[in-house]
């Protein structure tokens, strides 16, 4: 340890400067992996809409629930509006709550 004429230890002085370069340096590369995960989902996100917009799908600018596809229902065979959220999971199939209980309804054993 060193001690200037004042009594004050260098080392102690030495040892918070590289501690905050060390911060520093690790801020730093968390920023750097936050604009890589960024700029990643951005790509991502532009290529969805290419696709989007190669298969014919309008995004909807006035309403914040996504873009919107025309289906036929599995019953009726009558075309309705369904998010393409909601049929990446495997809803929207029926145009109405009806037509979703004439097919989940199993009328063979009668």
């Amino acid at each position: 340890m060193k001690i200037d004429n004042d009594g004050y230890y260098q080392d102690l002085d030495e040892g918070r400067y590289w501690d905050e370069v060390a911060e520093e340096d690790f801020k730093d590369s968390l920023r750097a992996s936050r604009e890589a995960r960024t700029a990643k989902k951005r790509a991502i996100r532009k290529e969805v809409e290419k696709q989007l917009k190669a298969a014919g799908v309008q995004k909807s600018t006035h309403e914040i629930r996504g873009a919107k596809i025309e289906v036929n229902c599995l019953t009726c065979k009558s075309k309705f509006t369904a998010r393409v959220a909601d049929r990446k999971r495997g809803w929207a199939k029926y145009c109405s709550k009806s037509c979703k209980a004439k097919k989940q309804t199993n009328w063979s054993w009668l």
